[in-house]
């Protein structure tokens, strides 16, 4: 994959002194990789061609909506060039260092994984039980964009939901005490209960989670009813 991107689009005026560094790299000795004649006397003429037309295009005198439109023709044709050049000899080589890149003004791919921050949000939790014998529940974060709240399924940089929940008949001291769990994506969760269980107490708490499976704090434990 190119790790090339921002000199190839920038304004003519960069990008010509991009396509200098590199096409004076492509031509020095002691090279990292063979490039054959066929292949740097191409990218020569397309140079040439590009000089040429932009040397016309700096020039008020001689500055003509033709010369415009050969300058940016010579600058599509020896970009493609530069690029196919770039990806086999440069991105790709293990041998090219990425302060050799650096200096020729090619963006250098970031490959330290970002690191994954623990959750720091606490997740708002509602159990629907408009259903007989079912606890419909869903989850979510509240941010703000300017002065307005939005609420939001997950929290940026979160993966899952984790809700503990059990049926007893006090509020249990200690959130391992909650011995069922489930993990959830979406942020949704139902749950059914048999005919024995209504009059009975579920207790609910639930975090978030990131994708290294870091848990964030518990939010307050809610106690519903099997109705």
């Amino acid at each position: 994959m190119s790790e090339t991107k921002s000199n190839f689009q920038a304004p003519d005026a960069n990008f010509n002194v991009f396509q200098i560094n590199i096409m004076t790299y492509f031509g020095s000795k002691g090279l990292p990789f063979t490039m054959t004649a066929e292949e740097l006397a191409a990218g020569k003429a397309l140079q040439t061609k590009w000089t040429t037309a932009w040397a016309k295009v700096s020039n008020p005198a001689t500055k003509t909506p033709v010369a415009v439109q050969e300058k940016n023709d010579a600058r599509k044709e020896f970009v493609k060039w530069l690029r196919l050049m770039v990806d086999k000899y440069i991105a790709g080589n293990d041998k090219v260092t990425n302060d050799v890149r650096r200096s020729l003004g090619l963006t250098v791919k970031d490959t330290t994984p970002t690191p994954k921050p623990v959750p720091t949000a606490i997740p708002f939790m509602e159990i629907n039980v408009q259903k007989p014998l079912e606890h419909s529940g869903s989850l979510w974060s509240n941010t703000f964009v300017g002065q307005k709240q939005k609420k939001q399924k997950k929290p940026t940089g979160v993966a899952l939901a984790m809700v503990r929940w059990i049926v007893a008949d006090v509020e249990p001291k200690e959130i391992d005490d909650m011995e069922h769990v489930i993990l959830t994506s979406d942020s949704k969760f139902v749950l059914n209960f048999a005919k024995g269980d209504r009059g009975k107490h579920v207790y609910y708490t639930a975090c978030w989670v990131n994708s290294k499976g870091q848990t964030g704090d518990w939010c307050k434990v809610i106690e519903v009813l099997i109705n």
